[in-house]
């Protein structure tokens, strides 16, 4: 209970607070960003939601009312003024809200971090970080159940989908029995679950998928087709332009779908030039350790990081780095 006893204790002490996920967010941090809103907004508490790029347009049924606002120089001016604590979501990091954010660590006046990954910062004893959660979103009903507040349609909704696909659709090594029943106390409020996989999942532009085609035509493989590589670049997604790296994200679990595959990485290139990496395993391939190495993080089965270096720079090095842990 220390986390959530930490939380209670940081939230007594503002009226105002600002959430944040990570860059390029996913169900999860959207998710865990807009149920956490309206809990604090429950508690009689101000609340803006900030990202700092569009999220991807499958996720937008999450945000009916737009309670998720994309940084701009009025909002940045406005903050800049405000006294508020800052909430980071599904990062324990403030690097990794993106460069535009970087102000508000300056700004607040305290933070807090909820989030499932491991911590690389031995800052869980201050913060509610759980590595054996399912994901970010289950850490938030915990919340909601520990002020004794049933969440509302909107936040049930957020919480089942960040916890849907952060899961694989409920399949990966985290998920417990405390996860389905918290799916299930989801549908009880009215979460529909096919829509939630319909909109996470069966809801993409035809851009999209002429895009994909070309990132798979050219994936490579190594180490005897143990291990797949994706890349996509700059001038590829300019081909696209009602596209975002976010949208790209999940082609890695196409990957991980191909007989044999134990580890797969995509390595992408946004719009601003910034390289990131996204990596998946199977079974005992540790590919957080790979993601520590190169500055990152995340879990097991599942990292990823920012390089400081090129596209094709990276994913050599990712390449070779990844090849010494699968053989």
């Amino acid at each position: 209970m220390s986390g959530l006893e930490n939380f209670k204790n940081f939230i007594e002490q503002q009226d105002y607070f600002v959430i944040s996920a990570h860059e390029s967010p996913d169900a999860d941090g959207l998710g865990a960003s807009i149920s956490l809103a309206y809990l604090l907004e429950k508690l009689g508490k101000k609340v803006t939601i900030i990202i700092p790029d569009q999220m991807s347009s499958s996720l937008n049924f999450l945000d009916p009312n737009n309670k998720v606002k994309v940084i701009d120089e009025t909002l940045k001016e406005d903050l800049s003024s405000a006294d508020f604590f800052q909430i980071l979501v599904d990062t324990s990091k403030f690097e990794n809200i993106g460069k535009d954010l970087a102000f508000l660590k300056e700004k607040a006046k305290s933070f807090f971090v909820i989030d499932h990954h491991q911590d690389y910062n031995n800052i869980a004893n201050e913060n509610y970080i759980d590595s054996d959660a399912s994901s970010t979103c289950e850490m938030i009903y915990r919340i909601f159940s520990y002020f004794d507040i049933k969440p509302d349609f909107i936040s049930a909704q957020a919480i089942y989908t960040g916890m849907l696909t952060d899961t694989g659709s409920f399949k990966f090594s985290k998920t417990s029995s405390t996860t389905y029943r918290i799916a299930a106390d989801c549908m009880d409020l009215g979460v529909d679950p096919l829509l939630c996989y319909e909109q996470s999942y069966e809801n993409l532009p035809i851009s999209l998928i002429l895009l994909r085609n070309k990132i798979i035509s050219n994936m490579d493989f190594f180490s005897n087709s143990k291990i797949a590589g994706l890349k996509i670049s700059k001038e590829m997604l300019l081909e696209y332009p009602d596209i975002s790296t976010s949208d790209i994200t999940p082609l890695i679990n196409v990957a991980m779908s191909i007989r044999g595959i134990e580890t797969a990485f995509l390595v992408k290139e946004d719009l601003n030039n910034v390289v990131k990496v996204s990596m998946r395993s199977k079974g005992n391939i540790d590919v957080s350790k790979i993601a520590f190495d190169f500055g990152g993080g995340g879990h097991k089965n599942a990292s990823g990081f920012k390089s400081d270096k090129p596209l094709q720079k990276t994913y050599d090095l990712l390449a070779n780095a990844v090849v010494k842990v699968v053989c």
